[in-house]
């Protein structure tokens, strides 16, 4: 089940001070706010705002869920936001009325919720579009790309302790890693041809430093492809070529069915504008300049593939050099041995094509999110840049 207790991290049976009342109030009326303010922009297709810090090396895995939540449905997240409305106006009057009493008697968090009925409860989905757009909210980026989190800024805004707030984002960050985790079985028990696969995916479950649960990046892109590209054929890719001298931006797109890349038109892709896409930011380092036009470029994009270099880039993830890290026992390696082969295979083609830490040189990602090109557009390119690769 899940319910509004899970945004705040409560349900313990701790006797709490008066102060301590108002307090638990306090950050759940935030906790309701921040939940609307999510699903509401989320209705209104701002899906850039979706888009955490966790830390899991699992952008990927994120990115397609958003696109299979934007994919089914809304009516579950319209339903949801109705009733947190509701719970919205009766969190107010009873923080009025705490604020106004004379005399508050201790209590756990458990009988302050049950007692005046304060929870509710939400679909999976409304948890992790809350939590995801939380955690965007909080997001840094460094000069070097990489992202950190703003506990500060959170300490602020809810009046709690920086250790509080760090408490807070790193539940955030394993409840996100868990659904990601919990999407990639549900697709792999309808997936006729992974299915057979899934107690040794089950197995190779880990939990890194922070007690968030990863998959390797190989197995879950695969899986992921084949199972997503069928509804979904269209990918975006935001491409940033670099050398020694300077850079230079292309938007292009690929077609799955066709199996190939052709520069974003706004005119020509006028139909796919407004549609919810996998999106792949990515850097080539082109430091013997091999590339000087787009033309040039994309040639050699198509004649590997764009699905190819995802997986060649997924088996050289630095973080999953070797499947054999997650040392499977004899009849599972047997069992994975082509898997295991195949992504050996791949990690040789993306050291020799440019794919991975070490060589840069056509495609390293940098980042996997899902949102829509026109969003992209607006956001990233709403100044006139004459590098960038949009008629």
């Amino acid at each position: 089940m899940n319910t509004m207790t899970l945004l705040h991290q409560s349900g313990d049976t701790i006797l709490m001070k008066p102060k301590a009342v108002i307090q638990i109030l306090m950050n759940y009326k935030f906790q309701i706010e921040k939940t609307l303010y999510a699903l509401e922009n989320f209705i209104c297709e701002k899906y850039y705002l979706f888009d955490p810090h966790v830390g899991d090396t699992a952008c990927q895995i994120r990115a397609f869920k958003l696109l299979s939540i934007i994919k089914s449905n809304k009516k579950n997240i319209r339903n949801d936001i109705n009733l947190i409305k509701h719970q919205s106006d009766k969190i107010i009057h009873l923080c009025d009325f705490y604020h106004s009493a004379n005399k508050i008697e201790k209590t756990t968090v458990y009988n302050l919720f049950h007692t005046n009925d304060l929870d509710v409860e939400i679909s999976e989905e409304s948890v992790f579009l809350s939590m995801s757009c939380h955690l965007s909210e909080l997001k840094i980026e460094l000069e070097n790309k990489k992202f950190i989190i703003d506990h500060h800024k959170l300490s602020l805004t809810m009046c709690v302790t920086r250790k509080a707030a760090k408490k807070l984002v790193h539940h955030y960050q394993k409840k996100i890693s868990e659904f990601s985790i919990d999407y990639i079985l549900e697709i792999i028990e309808c997936c006729q041809k992974y299915k057979q696969i899934k107690p040794i995916i089950q197995r190779s479950i880990l939990h890194d430093a922070d007690g968030r649960k990863t998959l390797p990046c190989y197995m879950t892109m695969k899986i992921l492809l084949h199972t997503t590209m069928k509804f979904n054929k269209f990918i975006l890719v935001n491409m940033q070529i670099r050398n020694n001298i300077n850079s230079k931006k292309i938007i292009f797109i690929y077609n799955a069915i066709e199996g190939d890349c052709q520069l974003l038109c706004k005119k020509k892709h006028k139909d796919i504008m407004n549609i919810p896409l996998i999106i792949i930011d990515a850097v080539a380092e082109d430091l013997n300049k091999n590339f000087n036009s787009k033309d040039v470029y994309l040639q050699r994009f198509n004649e590997l593939d764009l699905q190819k270099l995802i997986l060649a880039y997924m088996a050289a993830h630095p973080q999953y050099p070797s499947m054999q890290r997650f040392n499977f026992n004899k009849q599972d390696a047997q069992e994975l041995s082509h898997i295991i082969n195949e992504m050996n295979e791949m990690w040789i083609f993306a050291i020799k094509n440019g794919c991975c830490e070490i060589n840069k040189g056509l495609f390293f990602i940098e980042h996997i999110y899902c949102d829509t090109p026109i969003n992209k557009m607006s956001i990233e390119y709403n100044e006139v840049n004459r590098n960038v690769a949009v008629a």
